[in-house]
């Protein structure tokens, strides 16, 4: 039997768009909130989504506890990639 799970990991990750030549006048009129110098958050929702045969002899389709953990790495380390990309980008 085929069965379907969605896992739903939630995390908050921030970042700060700005252009170091530019003045904090001209970043805030440009990136509006994303120029805070505290930075600008988000509140994020990542749903993984597994699907296989259910295995006989544990009736798992996956270790959940295993599929959660990776999850939250996962998520995690898109965000701090996604920032570094922002604050790469904004130079």
């Amino acid at each position: 039997m085929r069965v379907t799970l969605t896992r739903r990991v939630m995390f908050s990750a921030a970042h700060r768009h700005r252009r170091p030549e530019w003045s904090e006048a001209q970043n805030r009129a440009t990136f509006g909130d994303c120029a805070n110098p505290r930075s600008h958050g988000h509140s994020c929702t990542c749903d993984v989504t597994v699907s296989d045969d259910v295995d006989p002899l544990t009736g798992f389709v996956v270790d959940v506890g295993a599929l959660d953990a990776s999850a939250r790495v996962t998520a995690v380390t898109v965000a701090e990639d996604d920032a570094l990309w922002a604050t790469r980008h904004a130079d």
